[in-house]
């Protein structure tokens, strides 16, 4: 299973290589529920709890699927890394003509020296508690090449024994800038949806 997921994001790290296709209008507030949805079961069994905190934000010109694969990338790290009785808090929201994503744990922590070297692909801060999780070391990687693909960033701030919250920074679809999403629009099971 685990060289299958390996494989698996080698080639999601490969095609991302070559660019998103940003042809969607995608809502990530839609996007990281459906996610959070996917990965609850895993969360309950790790003894987490797991929220999601939302405000109607505007939509992002992107690829749906790859805003899910960063969103899942975020929360499942969040989840390997947090101990028993911690919590995941995931935040969506807008600013300053971007829609933030936060993914915060109360987990391990980084070690300062290790923040600037997350993102690279295999690097592990602890390969023994990486080997116990069953991550592949390449999971913020495709974070930082879906964020950059996407006109964004990702940024980390950590704590060791405190945790760690990722922080990812995405222009809004400029057709959506001056078009606040209605309090009451639908959601949608797909990861994409066209603006309200």
């Amino acid at each position: 299973m685990r060289l299958s997921r390996i494989v698996s994001d080698l080639l999601d790290l490969s095609r991302l290589e070559s660019g998103s296709d940003l042809a969607e209008r995608v809502r990530l507030d839609i996007v990281a529920a459906d996610e959070l949805e996917r990965l609850e079961d895993m969360a309950r069994e790790a003894g987490l709890a797991i929220e999601l905190h939302t405000e109607g934000v505007p939509s992002i010109a992107g690829s749906g699927r790859d805003l899910a694969l960063l969103v899942r990338n975020l929360i499942d790290n969040a989840v390997r890394y947090t101990p028993s009785g911690g919590r995941v808090d995931v935040s969506v929201s807008a600013e300053d003509g971007q829609v933030v994503l936060e993914v915060a744990d109360t987990g391990l922590g980084i070690p300062q020296r290790d923040l600037a070297r997350v993102f690279e692909r295999f690097y592990r801060v602890d390969r023994a508690r990486s080997r116990e999780t069953g991550g592949t070391g390449l999971g913020l990687s495709i974070v930082r090449h879906v964020a950059g693909n996407h006109g964004g960033e990702v940024t980390v701030r950590s704590e060791l024994s405190a945790g760690s919250t990722f922080v990812v920074r995405l222009p809004v679809a400029e057709a959506a800038r001056t078009d606040a999403p209605s309090p009451d629009a639908p959601s949608a099971d797909a990861p994409s949806a066209d603006a309200p």
